[in-house]
Protein backbone atom coordinates (compact mmCIF):
# COMPACT_ATOMS: atom_id res chain seq x y z
CA UNK A 1 0.00 0.00 0.00
CA UNK A 2 2.90 2.42 0.77
CA UNK A 3 4.17 1.22 -2.34
CA UNK A 4 1.18 2.40 -4.24
CA UNK A 5 1.06 6.10 -2.54
CA UNK A 6 5.09 6.35 -3.38
CA UNK A 7 3.91 5.80 -7.15
CA UNK A 8 1.35 8.74 -6.83
CA UNK A 9 3.37 10.74 -4.79
CA UNK A 10 5.92 10.50 -7.97
CA UNK A 11 3.60 10.76 -10.48
CA UNK A 12 1.98 14.12 -8.91
CA UNK A 13 5.21 15.48 -8.70
CA UNK A 14 6.22 14.97 -12.14
CA UNK A 15 3.04 16.74 -13.48
CA UNK A 16 3.55 19.82 -11.16
CA UNK A 17 6.85 19.89 -12.05
CA UNK A 18 5.45 19.81 -15.98
CA UNK A 19 2.98 22.79 -15.23
CA UNK A 20 5.09 25.20 -13.49
CA UNK A 21 7.85 24.81 -16.41
CA UNK A 22 5.20 25.13 -19.11
CA UNK A 23 3.86 28.50 -17.01
CA UNK A 24 7.42 29.31 -15.99
CA UNK A 25 8.41 29.37 -19.99
CA UNK A 26 4.74 31.29 -21.33
CA UNK A 27 4.30 33.66 -18.41
CA UNK A 28 7.55 34.44 -16.39
CA UNK A 29 10.26 34.26 -18.80
CA UNK A 30 8.84 33.44 -22.23
CA UNK A 31 11.03 32.55 -25.50
CA UNK A 32 11.84 36.20 -26.78
CA UNK A 33 13.45 36.26 -30.75
CA UNK A 34 16.10 38.52 -31.69
CA UNK A 35 17.28 38.88 -35.50
CA UNK A 36 14.80 36.32 -36.88
CA UNK A 37 15.12 36.02 -40.50
CA UNK A 38 11.73 37.61 -42.48
CA UNK A 39 11.44 34.32 -44.05
CA UNK A 40 10.35 33.07 -40.86
CA UNK A 41 7.60 35.51 -39.76
CA UNK A 42 4.23 35.16 -40.55
CA UNK A 43 2.19 36.05 -43.66
CA UNK A 44 1.24 39.10 -41.98
CA UNK A 45 4.61 40.20 -40.13
CA UNK A 46 5.89 39.70 -44.03
CA UNK A 47 3.62 41.57 -45.69
CA UNK A 48 4.67 44.76 -43.22
CA UNK A 49 8.44 44.19 -43.55
CA UNK A 50 7.69 43.92 -47.49
CA UNK A 51 6.01 47.65 -46.55
CA UNK A 52 8.83 49.03 -44.87
CA UNK A 53 11.23 47.83 -47.40
CA UNK A 54 9.19 49.85 -50.13
CA UNK A 55 8.72 52.60 -47.87
CA UNK A 56 12.30 53.20 -47.61
CA UNK A 57 13.12 52.39 -50.87
CA UNK A 58 10.94 55.31 -51.95
CA UNK A 59 12.49 57.44 -49.64
CA UNK A 60 16.64 56.98 -50.44
CA UNK A 61 16.02 55.25 -54.13
CA UNK A 62 18.78 52.93 -53.10
CA UNK A 63 17.92 49.49 -55.33
CA UNK A 64 20.92 47.65 -54.31
CA UNK A 65 19.75 47.96 -50.62
CA UNK A 66 16.40 47.04 -51.10
CA UNK A 67 17.24 44.19 -53.01
CA UNK A 68 19.82 43.07 -50.56
CA UNK A 69 16.13 43.41 -47.77
CA UNK A 70 13.88 41.48 -49.71
CA UNK A 71 16.23 38.68 -50.57
CA UNK A 72 16.33 37.52 -47.23
CA UNK A 73 12.92 36.31 -47.68
CA UNK A 74 14.49 33.28 -50.21
CA UNK A 75 11.41 34.55 -52.43
CA UNK A 76 11.87 33.57 -56.45
CA UNK A 77 9.83 36.40 -57.80
CA UNK A 78 10.43 39.25 -55.37
CA UNK A 79 8.98 41.44 -57.94
CA UNK A 80 5.79 39.38 -58.24
CA UNK A 81 4.93 39.33 -54.61
CA UNK A 82 5.23 43.08 -54.03
CA UNK A 83 2.96 43.44 -57.01
CA UNK A 84 0.71 41.40 -55.29
CA UNK A 85 0.62 42.66 -51.89
CA UNK A 86 -0.10 46.10 -53.46
CA UNK A 87 -3.01 44.12 -55.25
CA UNK A 88 -3.69 43.24 -51.76
CA UNK A 89 -3.79 46.27 -50.11
CA UNK A 90 -6.09 47.82 -52.70
CA UNK A 91 -8.38 44.61 -52.73
CA UNK A 92 -8.40 45.49 -48.77
CA UNK A 93 -9.15 48.38 -48.88
CA UNK A 94 -5.88 49.93 -48.00
CA UNK A 95 -4.36 53.16 -48.55
CA UNK A 96 -3.69 54.07 -51.99
CA UNK A 97 0.31 55.50 -51.42
CA UNK A 98 1.30 52.43 -49.57
CA UNK A 99 0.35 50.54 -52.25
CA UNK A 100 2.00 53.22 -54.54
CA UNK A 101 4.87 52.16 -52.90
CA UNK A 102 4.84 48.75 -53.54
CA UNK A 103 3.72 49.52 -57.11
CA UNK A 104 6.93 51.08 -57.33
CA UNK A 105 9.38 48.91 -55.66
CA UNK A 106 7.91 45.89 -58.04
CA UNK A 107 8.20 47.71 -61.08
CA UNK A 108 12.15 48.88 -60.52
CA UNK A 109 13.29 45.98 -59.08
CA UNK A 110 14.21 44.14 -62.12
CA UNK A 111 15.54 47.00 -63.62
CA UNK A 112 18.51 48.23 -61.57
CA UNK A 113 19.73 51.99 -61.88
CA UNK A 114 23.02 52.71 -63.72
CA UNK A 115 26.10 54.74 -61.83
CA UNK A 116 26.84 57.93 -62.83
CA UNK A 117 31.19 58.05 -63.24
CA UNK A 118 32.06 61.29 -63.09
CA UNK A 119 35.15 61.79 -64.72
CA UNK A 120 38.61 63.32 -63.27
CA UNK A 121 39.86 66.68 -64.13
CA UNK A 122 43.19 68.15 -63.79
CA UNK A 123 43.15 71.43 -62.13
CA UNK A 124 44.32 74.30 -64.53
CA UNK A 125 47.28 76.50 -63.74
CA UNK A 126 49.43 73.98 -61.89
CA UNK A 127 53.27 72.95 -63.21
CA UNK A 128 54.46 69.95 -62.18
CA UNK A 129 57.32 69.75 -60.34
CA UNK A 130 60.09 67.60 -61.54
CA UNK A 131 61.67 65.54 -59.66
CA UNK A 132 65.04 66.62 -58.46
CA UNK A 133 63.59 69.53 -57.26
CA UNK A 134 60.43 67.66 -55.08
CA UNK A 135 63.60 65.38 -53.72
CA UNK A 136 64.99 69.17 -52.13
CA UNK A 137 61.56 70.03 -50.92
CA UNK A 138 61.13 66.89 -49.45
CA UNK A 139 64.81 67.41 -47.65
CA UNK A 140 64.34 70.90 -46.15
CA UNK A 141 60.56 70.95 -45.78
CA UNK A 142 58.00 68.34 -44.01
CA UNK A 143 55.47 67.15 -45.99
CA UNK A 144 52.06 67.49 -44.24
CA UNK A 145 49.60 65.22 -45.96
CA UNK A 146 46.00 66.33 -45.90
CA UNK A 147 42.79 64.54 -45.16
CA UNK A 148 40.94 63.68 -48.46
CA UNK A 149 37.54 65.14 -48.54
CA UNK A 150 34.93 62.63 -48.96
CA UNK A 151 33.31 62.24 -52.41
CA UNK A 152 30.04 61.15 -53.22
CA UNK A 153 28.85 59.42 -56.78
CA UNK A 154 26.06 61.26 -58.02
CA UNK A 155 23.35 58.65 -59.47
CA UNK A 156 21.40 58.84 -62.59
CA UNK A 157 18.15 58.04 -62.50
CA UNK A 158 16.17 56.40 -65.32
CA UNK A 159 12.30 57.60 -64.24
CA UNK A 160 10.86 59.72 -61.69
CA UNK A 161 7.41 58.99 -59.91
CA UNK A 162 4.86 60.29 -61.60
CA UNK A 163 3.54 64.43 -60.93
CA UNK A 164 0.06 63.40 -58.99
CA UNK A 165 -0.88 67.14 -60.30
CA UNK A 166 -0.19 66.43 -63.79
CA UNK A 167 -3.27 64.67 -65.79
CA UNK A 168 -3.14 62.06 -67.99
CA UNK A 169 -5.23 62.15 -71.56
CA UNK A 170 -5.96 59.07 -74.14
CA UNK A 171 -2.99 59.25 -76.88
CA UNK A 172 -4.20 55.81 -78.89
CA UNK A 173 -7.42 53.84 -78.27
CA UNK A 174 -7.61 50.35 -80.61
CA UNK A 175 -9.64 46.96 -80.02
CA UNK A 176 -7.13 43.84 -80.10
CA UNK A 177 -8.21 40.70 -81.60
CA UNK A 178 -5.48 38.48 -81.16
CA UNK A 179 -5.97 34.72 -79.93
CA UNK A 180 -2.73 34.42 -78.24
CA UNK A 181 -3.87 36.87 -75.26
CA UNK A 182 -6.19 36.47 -72.64
CA UNK A 183 -9.89 36.91 -74.16
CA UNK A 184 -11.12 40.37 -72.95
CA UNK A 185 -7.99 41.69 -72.00
CA UNK A 186 -7.88 45.48 -71.28
CA UNK A 187 -4.70 46.76 -71.83
CA UNK A 188 -3.47 50.44 -70.21
CA UNK A 189 0.18 52.10 -70.60
CA UNK A 190 0.97 54.97 -69.27
CA UNK A 191 3.79 57.52 -70.11
CA UNK A 192 5.31 60.31 -69.28
CA UNK A 193 5.50 63.62 -71.07
CA UNK A 194 8.70 61.95 -72.43
CA UNK A 195 7.06 59.00 -73.54
CA UNK A 196 9.13 57.00 -70.65
CA UNK A 197 6.70 54.71 -69.22
CA UNK A 198 5.63 55.18 -65.53
CA UNK A 199 5.00 53.07 -62.66
CA UNK A 200 2.69 53.92 -59.79
CA UNK A 201 0.26 55.32 -61.81
CA UNK A 202 -3.58 54.64 -60.66
CA UNK A 203 -6.21 52.65 -62.93
CA UNK A 204 -9.50 53.23 -61.95
CA UNK A 205 -12.22 50.75 -63.79
CA UNK A 206 -15.85 50.76 -62.88
CA UNK A 207 -18.85 49.32 -64.36
CA UNK A 208 -22.50 49.46 -63.02
CA UNK A 209 -22.22 47.46 -59.78
CA UNK A 210 -18.50 46.93 -59.73
CA UNK A 211 -15.13 49.14 -59.23
CA UNK A 212 -11.42 48.15 -59.54
CA UNK A 213 -8.13 49.83 -58.78
CA UNK A 214 -4.83 49.28 -59.32
CA UNK A 215 -1.27 50.54 -60.56
CA UNK A 216 1.09 50.41 -63.36
CA UNK A 217 4.23 48.81 -62.91
CA UNK A 218 2.98 45.28 -61.80
CA UNK A 219 3.54 43.44 -64.35
CA UNK A 220 7.33 45.07 -65.07
CA UNK A 221 8.87 41.96 -67.30
CA UNK A 222 5.58 44.04 -70.08
CA UNK A 223 6.69 47.03 -69.38
CA UNK A 224 7.32 49.47 -66.31
CA UNK A 225 3.77 51.79 -67.40
CA UNK A 226 1.69 48.51 -68.11
CA UNK A 227 -1.00 47.45 -66.31
CA UNK A 228 -4.29 45.33 -67.43
CA UNK A 229 -7.97 44.39 -66.61
CA UNK A 230 -10.16 41.00 -67.59
CA UNK A 231 -13.45 41.99 -68.94
CA UNK A 232 -16.51 40.25 -69.03
CA UNK A 233 -18.61 39.60 -71.91
CA UNK A 234 -22.10 41.81 -71.82
CA UNK A 235 -20.18 44.37 -69.42
CA UNK A 236 -19.54 48.24 -70.40
CA UNK A 237 -16.53 49.54 -68.51
CA UNK A 238 -15.32 52.72 -67.83
CA UNK A 239 -11.60 53.66 -66.82
CA UNK A 240 -9.70 57.01 -65.79
CA UNK A 241 -5.73 56.88 -65.63
CA UNK A 242 -4.71 59.18 -62.85
CA UNK A 243 -6.21 60.69 -60.21
CA UNK A 244 -7.72 63.54 -62.37
CA UNK A 245 -7.23 62.45 -65.83
CA UNK A 246 -9.54 61.68 -69.02
CA UNK A 247 -11.93 58.91 -68.38
CA UNK A 248 -12.74 56.86 -71.27
CA UNK A 249 -16.06 54.93 -71.89
CA UNK A 250 -17.99 52.20 -73.53
CA UNK A 251 -14.92 49.50 -73.10
CA UNK A 252 -16.45 46.27 -73.67
CA UNK A 253 -15.49 42.87 -74.98
CA UNK A 254 -15.60 43.06 -78.76
CA UNK A 255 -16.32 39.73 -80.96
CA UNK A 256 -13.49 38.65 -82.77
CA UNK A 257 -12.70 35.36 -85.19
CA UNK A 258 -9.44 33.94 -85.99
CA UNK A 259 -7.94 32.79 -88.95
CA UNK A 260 -10.06 29.46 -89.32
CA UNK A 261 -13.43 31.45 -88.56
CA UNK A 262 -13.56 30.85 -84.69
CA UNK A 263 -14.89 33.22 -82.66
CA UNK A 264 -13.81 34.62 -79.22
CA UNK A 265 -13.54 37.92 -77.36
CA UNK A 266 -11.23 40.32 -78.00
CA UNK A 267 -9.98 43.37 -76.02
CA UNK A 268 -8.64 46.61 -75.92
CA UNK A 269 -5.23 48.67 -76.14
CA UNK A 270 -5.51 52.27 -74.23
CA UNK A 271 -2.61 54.36 -74.45
CA UNK A 272 -2.11 57.67 -71.98
CA UNK A 273 0.01 60.48 -71.61
CA UNK A 274 1.09 62.66 -69.25
CA UNK A 275 0.60 66.48 -69.95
Amino acid sequence: MNENRNNWFLLTGILIGLVLGVLYSLVVNPVTYVDASPASLGPADQDEYRLMVALAYRADRDLGRAQARMRLFDDENPAYTLGAQAQRTLADGGDADLARALAQLAADYNNPLPIAVVAATETPGITPTPPEAQMLQETATPQVTATPLVTFTPRATLRSLPTLAAPFDLRQREIVCDPAIPEGLLQIEAVDGNGDPLAGVQVQVTWSDGEDLFYTGLYPRVSPGYADFQMEPDIVYSLRVGEAGETVTGLYTSPCEDGEGNSYWGGWLLRFGQQ
